[in-house]
């Protein structure tokens, strides 16, 4: 599977005494096509799959005199807004052929690389409707239009993250269902952060993480490569003849994006690479190289332990709010556009990464439910709090919560709120931007760089326990 779909049939209700609080969505964006071409012999490398992506509704301002109107704008009195124009942007494409034999006859609606496709609109829109039929249509949580106090939204500064995000927004909210239709006073706002503010992905301004993770890859790419050399035979005749190796020519990791992106719009790839012992090699391989590093807490900190302290800040005040500590808090969502790399990262960090990439659409929700005490005159027992992580339509049952007073009663996955804050502070940095400035030790090179890997490809992601 490379695409996976919000199933509100396959949701769990919590227990009845619990009420839902608040939601927090970390979704991967949906199907794109390959962030750079590769194998161009055998898998075309400019795509026409880009129709809809390519269609803007844009909000235009224009000069034009306008003696009746008073209103005034940040360029000036005589710019007035003119509403919503429909526009298209087209890739322009030689009409040609290239050296495999392709033709370009102008391809009109070719996707750039990296970019979300149609199938990938399509996707993030079944998501957003997913979301309303759940929280909206059978939960109830959330309102039935658009309440700007009651949900956040904030993506990557990316395109096909920002795309992702608007689709699903606008399926989970459609104007069409709003008394003032597309008129009302106060359209969804979608947040991005700078580069070195942003905490939704692993942040290479980071100069200290940047260094951990190249000292990583360098210390157990001789061991990978070695179990790769199996897959010479197979595949090298796609790529030149060259071997199949980390940093290879193209490096595994882009090979490996550019199959996954292309099963997932059922482009035909070699015949070699559809096996599944040859995918899962090639996955496995690339799962540790890119995150097995998270095995060291430092890497989590640095990497994850901004994005779980953002989630914990929040949780933490709505905590608050509802224990009538604090002014009422109506913030009932949050949706985080993100990639592959944060999803993986944050299980990781959570200790319930399955070793599997995650799929496109694929996404990580955070509920936090509320349990009331028996109101009684003489108790002064205040209500507590679960947080419930799922994944891939499951719920998860984190190790950090495993304790019988880590969880609520017959219900692993319900951690409680402290047990759930404790995980974070494990991670939580103490000053981010102080410890990426601070250089490598001797003492960190020595235990993340000596080179020796402790577990096979095959086996990252998986628990102590469960190792053969």
């Amino acid at each position: 599977m490379t695409t996976m779909t919000l199933d509100a049939d396959a949701y769990e209700r919590a227990p009845a005494d619990l009420k839902l609080e608040q939601l927090h969505v970390y979704v991967r964006h949906g199907e794109r096509t390959p962030v750079h071409p590769r194998m161009a012999e055998y898998i075309p490398p400019l795509w026409p799959l880009c129709r809809t992506s390519f269609l803007t509704y844009a909000n235009i301002i224009q000069k034009r005199p306008n003696p009746l109107s008073e209103v005034l704008s940040p360029v000036g009195k005589d710019w007035h807004h003119v509403g919503v124009v429909k526009m298209e942007r087209v890739a322009e494409v030689p009409k040609t052929h290239d050296q495999f034999g392709h033709e370009f006859d102008g391809l009109e609606h070719a996707c750039g690389f990296g970019q979300l496709t149609d199938k990938g609109v399509v996707s993030t829109s079944m998501f957003g409707q997913s979301l309303r039929t759940l929280y909206v249509d059978k939960l109830g949580f959330l309102p039935p239009v658009y309440a700007p106090d009651t949900a956040y939204f904030r993506s990557t500064d990316m395109p096909r993250t920002i795309a992702t995000l608007q689709h699903i927004i606008s399926h989970l909210y459609p104007p069409w269902l709003h008394p003032a239709g597309e008129l009302a006073p106060q359209p969804p706002r979608i947040l991005v952060r700078f580069q070195t503010d942003e905490d939704l992905m692993q942040n290479m301004t980071c100069e200290r993480f940047r260094l951990f993770r190249e000292l990583w890859a360098k210390a157990v790419e001789p061991h990978i490569d070695e179990q790769l050399k199996v897959l010479d035979e197979k595949l090298s005749k796609y790529i030149d003849g060259r071997p199949i190796r980390l940093n290879g020519h193209p490096k595994l990791s882009g090979l490996l994006d550019t199959i996954k992106s292309a099963k997932a719009h059922g482009i035909d790839v070699p015949p070699e690479f559809k096996e599944q012992e040859v995918e899962r090699l090639m996955e496995s391989a690339v799962v540790a190289e890119w995150f097995g590093g998270y095995r060291y807490p430092e890497i989590r900190t640095l990497g994850s332990g901004r994005t779980f302290a953002d989630l914990q800040k929040v949780l933490s005040s709505k905590i608050l709010s509802s224990s009538g500590g604090a002014e009422p808090d109506p913030l009932r969502l949050r949706i985080l556009s993100t990639h592959d790399t944060t999803i993986a990262t944050m299980l990781i960090s959570m200790g319930v990464f399955d070793g599997r990439w995650p799929d496109f659409t694929s996404s990580i929700i955070f509920e936090l439910f509320r349990k009331e005490e028996d109101r009684k005159w003489f108790s002064q027992r205040k209500p507590q709090y679960f947080i419930r992580a799922r994944y891939q339509n499951r719920n998860l049952s984190l190790p950090a919560c495993a304790a019988p007073d880590a969880h609520y009663p017959s219900h692993p996955e319900l951690c409680t709120s402290q047990a759930f804050a404790s995980l974070v502070s494990t991670m939580t940095p103490r000053n981010w931007r102080k410890q990426c400035l601070e250089p490598l030790s001797q003492a960190d090179r020595d235990e993340l760089g000596s080179g020796e890997v402790m577990f096979q490809v095959r086996e990252v992601g998986r628990g102590e326990g469960e190792r053969a």
